[in-house]
């Protein structure tokens, strides 16, 4: 059984690694739920996931089919103190994915694939947990495989811009004028997630710009298509770095909020992209220009593609469900 977030505030990342490993769990031939808590008058774009306000009180319901669960894995960075020590204590075999490591958790299974965790995450480790830490455990949407390498074009023609599930900071609409201003010969595909409420994809819409292409809510094969096809991408930090680097597409990244740091840190430290710094930093817009300029030769792109993908394998979702369902059979 899982447990998540997700809306307009939280992202939807969580939401989408944990229907990963939902997918991987059936492989093995358990029967999965998952529940979802959702930001005030947010909806979910996902057939099969339940809403429950779970982080607050557990309806009595909920806390049974906790209970008789062959296993929990958590995946919030909302969940206060006390409802993580009030879960371990209703159902033992448990998993935390975490990659923001504020907690530390004296049980249970704690799950990182942050680049390089292996490295620096959880320093005081619990003698009762296990820790599942560092990139081979990054966990990819299924329908974004096989991973195939990646077509290497030799100029820049199509650029991907992708903000997250919400865009709380609206970066797509001023990344997205400052490409047409400074490199009107682009072509853009603008992903507005779920989200973004339909209103502000329909006025972006109504610009009817020739060479910039609008998108909402896409499903993941979309998405796929999408950055196979495109040679650049604009981002934001996240869950969304590792899809891209599993598909070998060179990207730009802006930070948008705090927790996306050690994801940024990592790709960046292996050279796999470029970081233009936070959204409200002075002097981003010009580093995106400059940037996307200098990647216009295509042996920099070819490079970083080959490398992203050497980080991402896909087979993280996998690696985790079999830990899960070894240490849990025999608890």
């Amino acid at each position: 059984m899982f447990l998540t977030e997700a809306g307009k505030k939280t992202g939807y990342g969580h939401l989408m690694r944990c229907l990963s490993l939902v997918k991987e769990f059936s492989k093995l031939g358990y029967l999965t739920k998952l529940y979802v808590e959702l930001d005030n008058k947010s909806t979910h774009p996902s057939h099969g996931v339940h809403s429950a306000n779970w982080k607050t009180t557990l309806h009595p319901k909920l806390k049974t089919e906790l209970q008789s669960a062959f296993g929990l894995i958590i995946d919030s960075f909302q969940a206060k103190y006390q409802k993580v020590d009030e879960l371990v204590r209703i159902n033992p075999k448990i998993a935390f994915i975490d990659d923001w490591t504020r907690r530390e958790y004296k049980k249970g299974i704690v799950i990182d694939w942050t680049i390089s965790a292996e490295d620096f995450a959880y320093p005081q480790k619990s003698t009762k947990a296990f820790y599942l830490l560092g990139n081979k455990y990054c966990a990819i949407r299924e329908e974004l495989m096989p991973q195939k390498k990646k077509l290497i074009k030799k100029s820049i023609t199509q650029i991907l811009l992708i903000f997250g599930g919400s865009d709380h900071n609206k970066m797509t609409e001023k990344v997205s004028q400052l490409l047409k201003r400074f490199l009107p010969a682009i072509s853009q595909c603008v992903v507005f997630g779920p989200g973004v409420d339909p209103s502000v994809v329909n006025t972006f819409r109504k610009t009817k710009e020739k060479n910039i292409h609008i998108y909402h809510n896409i499903s993941p094969l979309k998405m796929r298509h999408l950055m196979q096809s495109s040679d650049l991408a604009i981002s934001a930090g996240g869950q969304t770095l590792y899809e891209l680097a599993f598909l070998g597409l060179p990207t730009l990244c802006i930070q948008t909020a705090e927790n996306q740091l050690d994801d940024i840190r990592g790709f960046r430290r292996k050279g796999v992209l470029f970081y233009m710094g936070k959204n409200n930093e002075k002097g981003i817009y010009s580093k995106i220009i400059s940037n996307t300029i200098r990647l216009r030769k295509s042996i920099i792109r070819r490079r970083i593609s080959l490398n992203a993908q050497k980080l991402i394998d896909g087979q993280g979702a996998r690696r985790i469900a079999s830990f899960c369902k070894e240490k849990w059979s025999i608890q």
